[in-house]
């Protein structure tokens, strides 16, 4: 609740007291105050825009002192995120492979997905244009794996623009039949009436050469539980030796953001960055989880990894040993990964707070500050985001 008077003007930064309800349940309506707060802890926060002078801007919810902490982050990063593949129509470009063939695979669509079902078809066609798919579920802290489906993209992965449809007839010419048979479907999806002027009925959009990079620092866009509370953490996807496909990049859908990289090192050091709870509270103080989207890197600063650089090196380094403590967690139930990567995400912590000149108390405050934002308490606790129990 917000109390606003007519004509006046904001000070910042602006006091107010979060609530957070210790029960599972909710707050009955008729409850008394004394009940009310009985049941509840309270915490003496402050809000102010991300950018400074710019009330326009989100409002971050925060403490003071982390706040002041943050100034040493809050500004733009030197990359830029994107969105993954959007295709408007998933029924038809996301297949499963049925079986492969000594050059050519056969697939069949998943007609029954999205919001408009078309026709199921079986082809064979050829496997160039197929990928590895991957969506948000498929992306945890420090983990990132593919889709039991693929993706069919009909562009050139060198410039990320659309195949003309001279050169689908001749060299992929079982997969243009295939995608010819839903033309009309293609033509009449909103986003291609509205950009593809020109372009071939097929088209897909929100892709560019950027898509094709061989290393990408993914996050969701809908993260977490719908409380309010931003729940934010990466991943940094690698190329896939795929068993039908052989090695293949992995293609992201439109609801996964991500930063596209050419060098392993360099993913693994923004990896660190982003999951470290210095970019965390930055995160998590501004946006809830539905709203995860490519502006974190407009207001978290990441500099340009320098592999002459200690600290890049070493935050590259603790990123690659979380993802394959993390990897040995979820596929080889391994319950000691828990105590390894809390140790690592200490270092990480540490690391970074280095790399911004961030102080061991301020790194406490922030801390504090982050576990008040995503548990709703201060004590002392694994930070939000570790491996879930």
């Amino acid at each position: 609740m917000i109390l606003i008077q007519r004509g006046g003007k904001s000070l910042f930064p602006i006091s107010c007291t979060m609530w957070q309800n210790r029960r599972s349940t909710g707050i009955d309506q008729e409850m008394r105050l004394d009940d009310v707060k009985s049941t509840t802890d309270r915490f003496q926060m402050i809000l102010a825009p991300i950018i400074g002078g710019k009330p326009e801007s989100p409002w971050m919810i925060t403490t003071e002192k982390a706040l002041r902490a943050m100034q040493k982050v809050l500004r733009p990063s030197e990359y830029r995120a994107y969105a993954g593949v959007y295709t408007a129509l998933n029924s038809v470009y996301w297949v499963d492979i049925v079986s492969d063939q000594p050059s050519d695979v056969v697939i069949q669509n998943l007609s029954h997905i999205g919001k408009k079902k078309v026709k199921q078809s079986k082809r064979v066609v050829e496997p160039d244009l197929i990928y590895p798919l991957i969506q948000g579920r498929n992306v945890k802290k420090w983990y990132a794996s593919p889709e039991k489906y693929r993706i069919i993209v009909p562009h050139n992965p060198k410039k990320g623009d659309p195949l003309d449809e001279r050169t689908m007839k001749v060299r992929f010419s079982k997969t243009y039949e295939f995608l010819l048979s839903f033309k009309k479907d293609l033509q009449g999806r909103a986003i291609h009436r509205l950009w593809g002027k020109g372009r071939p009925f097929y088209s897909l959009y929100d892709i560019g050469e950027y898509t094709f990079t061989p290393y990408r620092v993914a996050w969701k866009e809908i993260s977490g539980k719908i409380s309010g509370k931003g729940l934010f953490s990466v991943a940094v996807i690698e190329p896939w030796h795929d068993r039908i496909l052989k090695e293949k990049l992995i293609v992201p859908d439109h609801k996964l953001m991500f930063v596209p990289c050419v060098r392993r090192d360099e993913a693994h050091f923004l990896a660190s960055v982003l999951n470290s709870s210095i970019a965390q509270l930055a995160v998590a103080s501004y946006t809830i989880e539905t709203m995860m989207d490519t502006h974190i890197t407009n207001h978290v600063y990441i500099p340009k990894f320098d592999a002459k650089n200690e600290v890049h090196r070493r935050l590259s380094e603790l990123s690659q040993r979380a993802h394959q403590i993390t990897k040995r967690y979820y596929e080889q139930q391994d319950s000691s990964a828990h105590d390894e990567l809390r140790k690592i995400e200490e270092e990480i912590d540490k690391t970074c707070a280095t790399l911004y000149g961030i102080s061991h108390e301020e790194l406490d405050e922030i801390k504090k500050t982050l576990r008040i934002l995503a548990e709703g308490q201060v004590r002392e606790s694994a930070r939000a985001g570790t491996l879930p129990s």
